[in-house]
């Protein structure tokens, strides 16, 4: 935005945290660290939004071009050189919809990672099917002539006759409703006389 250009960071950091803020950002420079901070910026508007910040100083060791600087108190020597700039990121500090947007990618690439779970699963599936109905057909091979070979029975014998008892017979259809007395009538035939 266009009402930054030109200004000093400093005249937008909330003054509660502009004391902190100018000693972090001048011991960076001091030191070489990076800096990390957060800090609440003033908007437009006036209103304060919670930045989070990231930056490092650019630090020169040629002295030799800025030297006539460094007496005059005009521009900040660190102890490895002189700093000729700083680098700065800010973004906002994360709200309650960056924690829904980083918690939706979350789950997405949770589920991401189970559809390949899943598709491992199946191909172990396909894979083992494989394999046992090779056993299967190995073993169904192998049975015919063993049988031939010990009892000379044929394979019919092997599998249950399933038609060689016939299903028990079904019960005489009662149209008669449940009461006390078709209880009582139906536990009185059983009795023996």
């Amino acid at each position: 935005p266009r009402y930054l250009v030109g200004k000093f960071i400093g005249e937008f950091v909330h003054p509660e945290d502009s004391g902190i803020f100018m000693r972090e950002f001048n011991e960076s420079i001091a030191s070489g660290n990076p800096l990390r901070f957060f800090y609440r910026f003033k908007r437009e508007d006036g209103t304060y939004i919670i930045f989070e910040c990231d930056g490092h100083p650019h630090i020169s060791s040629d002295q030799g071009a800025y030297g006539h600087m460094s007496g005059s108190g005009q521009g900040a020597m660190s102890a490895s050189g002189l700093c000729r700039g700083f680098f700065m990121m800010a973004r906002p500090y994360p709200t309650k919809n960056a924690a829904l947007l980083d918690s939706f990618l979350e789950h997405k690439i949770e589920n991401e990672r189970l559809k390949k779970r899943i598709e491992e699963l199946k191909r172990e599936e396909v894979e083992e099917n494989q394999v046992q109905e090779r056993q299967w057909q190995e073993q169904s091979r192998r049975d015919p002539s063993e049988a031939g070979r010990v009892d000379g029975s044929s394979e019919h014998s092997k599998t249950p006759n399933y038609q060689g008892m016939p299903p028990p017979a079904k019960p005489p259809i009662s149209n008669t409703a449940l009461t006390r007395q078709n209880l009582d009538s139906a536990l009185s035939a059983q009795q023996p006389d």
